[in-house]
């Protein structure tokens, strides 16, 4: 009887624990939520999901190379609420929260309770899965489908199931891995480092569940394989099955030529990412776990897992703040694992848990002062609303960059972002941006080009550039009139100009930002080379057929500009 009452105050413990991180997670992700305006990949997911939602165009669900799952789950809050920044965040808001509580079950079947309070805790506060979980990027989504999937491979492995349930929890991992994949590849990276380790460890150490570990490895992911080419095939076709193949090869090239950031950055990020309060005890981590006799399965795979992970994306060319919210899950489990182990062996439980609770409140409030450094940003909200109250409907906007498509999430009327001379009429609005102190808002993703110990002059110098290096910018210079602008922490960010005269057009080459048009570039571009697209298109041959079944409207119009100015 006592050992019942025992294991039921246990249960009401975890269910009030539970109750207090649901809170924690739930007040962070989603207080606020609305703000700041969308930066631009969120701009192009709310402009494909407008388009979605008035034509039924399937492609506009593939967005960005990736697979349509993500785009699939926005529909759902942009049907039933509308499309802006809150409703779109809803779905990563409520992934990051999950993510959460699978982090804490994780943990505890790993470790036990008192480490899975510890992990929890950290992950629901730690800034960068807080940042994502507010904004429209897929990748806190896919972040959660890849930690349930390998809590549920682990769980199979852990627990020994029956034939039965084990056939029935191989089919879970599988489909959850599936899901993963139909959100984001960046996943694929942390599955193969997992299953390396899983059947090179099982080799060495159990050899007696080798083979078994091979069938999970093999069965789950031929089930995940299977469930995205049906997926897919479901809601494109064959076509739209290519279409998805070659964007998957793309990545791969991109990641591996496109150089943005140094080898360092993620190392710099990570100060920011998961607070400074935990960012210098990550070196001590590797060191510890080496020497300790004590080390277990699980403290060899994350070490394993989370320090190759983060070699890897160090090499590859490509880098992004995103790119490495993938491994955080696994990376906060190692910390607190060291931090419960590593003191209980020299102090006493009191002191560990003043510890940890100082560096829960620590990062909590590092993560709520970074939430709040850009959650004043409004910049095309005003623009918006200013040009709405001083101009009727009949007057044209142009946007000058294509980073400055934002306010089209803003704007009732039209938006021209053609960059192109020959569309300037007289009285038409032309909008210019560049944020000041190189601020990343108009960038792809918070920390991108500037955090506590990186920042990126070169890509400040860039955009600016972009912005303001083309005979665009120079012609609604000399025959525009600048009527507003505005500014975001202490520097002009955005200018409005006003057409006077529509002279001399033929004397300017009309070359806008690369020559790029249209309303999805960053989609069209990932059909492939444009040399087998304008080579192929207006043919009427196979290549023909599928690039036209597979482009919505806008694409078309894209590719047609591009090919018959002979881009190449």
């Amino acid at each position: 009887m006592q050992i019942n009452q025992r294991t039921i105050n246990n249960k009401k413990s975890e269910i009030i624990f539970l109750i207090i991180l649901g809170i924690i997670s739930i007040s962070l992700r989603f207080i606020g939520i609305d703000r700041p305006d969308f930066y631009f990949d969120e701009a192009m997911h709310s402009m494909a999901m407008k388009n979605f939602i008035a034509t039924g165009n399937s492609a506009e669900l593939f967005l960005f190379v990736h697979p349509h799952l993500f785009m699939l789950l926005l529909y759902i809050p942009g049907l039933l609420i509308g499309v802006n920044e809150q409703s779109l965040r809803l779905v990563e808001g409520f992934s990051g929260v999950l993510s959460v509580f699978v982090v804490y079950f994780l943990a505890k079947m790993w470790y036990g309770k008192k480490y899975a309070v510890l992990s929890s805790l950290l992950f629901a506060v730690a800034t960068l899965p807080v940042l994502y979980s507010r904004l429209i990027y897929g990748y806190n989504t896919s972040m959660f489908f890849t930690i349930a999937s390998i809590f549920s491979i682990e769980y199979l492995i852990i627990h020994k199931f029956m034939k039965k349930y084990e056939l029935i929890m191989i089919f879970v991992s599988g489909i959850l891995i599936g899901l993963t994949l139909l959100t984001r590849y960046n996943s694929l990276t942390v599955f193969l480092l997992y299953w390396i380790f899983v059947l090179l460890y099982s080799y060495l150490k159990e050899k007696s569940s080798f083979r078994k570990y091979i069938y999970y490895a093999f069965a789950s992911n031929i089930i995940a394989l299977l469930f995205f080419l049906i997926m897919v095939l479901v809601f494109g076709g064959l076509e739209r099955l290519i279409y998805v193949i070659n964007n998957f090869l793309f990545v791969i090239l991109e990641q591996s030529t496109e150089l943005l950031n140094p080898f360092y950055y993620h190392i710099a990020l990570l100060f920011d990412g998961i607070s400074p309060f935990l960012y210098f005890v990550v070196p001590i981590v590797p060191i510890y776990f080496i020497i300790s006799k004590k080390r277990t399965r699980i403290d060899l795979l994350l070490l394993y897992m989370v320090f190759i992970f983060f070699i890897i994306i160090s090499i590859q060319a490509r880098r992004y703040s995103r790119h490495q919210l993938v491994i955080y899950p696994f990376l906060i489990i190692l910390l607190s694992r060291f931090i419960i182990t590593f003191f209980s062996n020299y102090t006493k439980k009191t002191k560990v848990f003043a510890l940890s609770s100082f560096l829960i409140l620590g990062s909590l409030s590092w993560t709520i002062y970074t939430v709040y450094q850009t959650h004043d940003f409004d910049i095309w909200s005003q623009v918006s609303d200013y040009i709405e109250k001083n101009y009727d409907s009949s007057v044209r906007v142009h946007a000058g960059y294509i980073r400055n498509r934002q306010i089209k999430t803003h704007l009732s009327r039209g938006l021209d972002l053609s960059l192109n001379i020959s569309t300037l009429n007289k009285g038409d609005l032309v909008i210019f941006a560049f944020l000041y102190e190189n601020s990343t808002i108009l960038d792809n993703s918070p920390l991108e080009d500037k955090s506590t110990l990186f920042e990126n002059k070169l890509a400040g110098k860039r955009n600016r550039n972009l912005e303001f290096g083309s005979d665009y910018y120079r012609y609604v210079l000399d025959h525009g009139k600048l009527v507003k602008t505005f500014e975001y922490k202490g520097g002009t960010s955005v200018w409005i100009y006003q057409i006077n005269s529509t002279k001399d057009k033929n004397l300017y080459e009309n070359h806008g930002f690369e020559g790029l048009i249209g309303d999805q570039v960053t989609e069209t571009k990932l059909f492939g080379l444009w040399h087998i697209i304008c080579g192929s298109w207006n043919k009427d041959n196979l290549m023909d057929r599928i690039f036209k079944n597979i482009a919505s409207d806008h694409q078309k119009v894209e590719i047609e500009a591009r090919c018959n100015k002979q881009f190449l």
